[in-house]
């Protein structure tokens, strides 16, 4: 692809002050109805299960192609779910309920999706396993305390105007609720697009700022893999 993949764009200072948060935004909006065409409209219920910026490939117009299909699955029609035999993804973006169960759903894809959300905005990595806090208890944490602008990374809160630093902070609060560790709060691809478009749309607060979800974040962490940032995990059987 002309443009390479997201991730170039996301990680590189010279690269990444090339994209105005509105060109962001379409990315974000364009991987959302791709991947509402996977899980709604194709009429094969496909999850992609790898979900993250080097998948996402730029056109010349900056349109995102979503690749990487090695690991998408098929969930059967009347079915919500689909059980695996092993644990498969990246590092960063596996489903935690996906990971400890080994069931996985187009929620899977969902909360991958609000990683890959909170990257953009923040240019950080979402590291489990040998720091201190990872990318989504760095954001709740600022979220809890009133402090979101803060996250936002620093280039594009210099750079950008008001109305989309507030804009920018509505799409952090859609990204929390898509991390939502229980996959029955998350939301839909379908609701995630209504959100965006619908801006006056009020939002619910993220779950996952209860102590109870915390603890359940700090489970899965201490559980998980440690390969480095963005490496495919081994596969991993069930217990």
């Amino acid at each position: 692809m002309p443009n390479s993949s997201l991730d170039h764009f996301i990680f590189d200072p010279c690269r990444a002050s090339q994209l105005s948060w509105d060109m962001y935004r379409n990315i974000v909006m364009g991987i959302a109805r791709g991947l509402h065409y996977l899980h709604e409209e194709s009429g094969l219920h496909v999850v992609h299960l790898d979900i993250k910026p080097s998948n996402i490939l730029l056109d010349e117009h900056f349109q995102p192609k979503i690749m990487g299909f090695e690991l998408a699955r098929l969930i059967q029609d009347g079915e919500s779910e689909a059980e695996s035999t092993i644990i498969f993804g990246t590092v960063g973006y596996v489903d935690p309920h996906f990971y400890q169960t080994f069931h996985f759903s187009a929620k899977s894809d969902v909360y991958a999706f609000g990683v890959t959300i909170l990257t953009i905005i923040t240019r950080r990595i979402n590291n489990y396993g040998w720091e201190e806090e990872t990318l989504i208890q760095y954001v709740l944490r600022c979220w809890t305390r009133g402090e979101a602008i803060n996250v936002i990374d620093e280039v594009t809160r210099k750079e950008e105007k008001e109305d989309s630093i507030s804009e920018i902070l509505r799409y952090i609060h859609i990204a929390l609720l898509c991390v939502d560790v229980n996959p029955e709060t998350r939301p839909s691809i379908d609701e995630v697009l209504h959100w965006f478009s619908c801006l006056s749309t009020p939002l619910p607060e993220p779950r996952i700022g209860n102590q109870s979800l915390e603890e359940e974040e700090t489970n899965w962490l201490s559980a998980a893999p440690s390969p480095g940032y963005g490496s495919p995990m081994s596969p991993v059987s069930p217990r």
